[in-house]
């Protein structure tokens, strides 16, 4: 007879597997329309931050941003702390209250204002937020001795109103002040309409 008891059986996956809702992502079972745009909303001496395209859903939008840094004349220490940095793995010591952290935000055509930041990122709640919301849905990196690349994704749901949509960021650690691209929201609203699902 064994010392240790057997163990119980698992819990049923539907207790600890929420219903996905629309407001936490994109839809898994579409093939999404692409909004062109590649416009630099920021750069520095060594870090520039990019919009790179919006997927178009049905839904909502998902918009991709990618940040590059180079070492440049960096010694190898320093280019360790930077990669730290850059992926949001330390803040400034003197940033009281992370100020100096990445963060991203959008104004929408109607005037409505979202934004999303990793010491705020609200929970996905089962209940549907009232107007818009903006969360991060997805992020990824790395590099080598010479550059450090991450691409950030942000789910706006549902889609935008018509009217100018500004995507908006700032990083004052890494010398970024506020700085933001505009884009257009009936353009994409126009784009979801030839959204196709993956099954029928």
């Amino acid at each position: 007879m064994s010392f240790f008891p057997a163990d119980p059986p698992p819990p049923d996956p539907a207790e600890f597997a929420p219903q996905p809702q629309p407001w936490w992502a994109p839809p898994g079972d579409e093939l999404p329309a692409l909004f062109p745009v590649s416009e630099l909303l920021a750069a520095t001496g060594n870090v520039a931050v990019a919009v790179i395209g919006v997927r178009v859903y049905s839904t909502g939008a998902e918009f991709l941003i990618e940040r590059r840094m180079r070492r440049g004349s960096m010694d190898v220490r320093a280019w360790q702390d930077a990669q730290l940095g850059f992926g949001g793995h330390h803040h400034h010591s003197g940033s009281a209250g992370f100020e100096g952290r990445l963060r991203f935000g959008m104004v929408l055509g109607d005037g409505q204002q979202l934004v999303v930041d990793s010491l705020f990122q609200r929970s996905f709640g089962p209940d549907a937020p009232e107007g818009h919301s903006l969360v991060q849905t997805g992020g990824n990196g790395g590099g080598d001795m010479s550059y450090q690349r991450y691409e950030d994704a942000l789910w706006l749901w549902p889609l935008p109103p018509a009217g100018p949509l500004e995507l908006v960021m700032q990083w004052p650690d890494l010398g970024i002040p506020e700085s933001r691209a505009v884009m257009s929201g009936e353009g994409m609203r126009e784009l979801a309409a030839g959204v196709r699902r993956l099954w029928v």
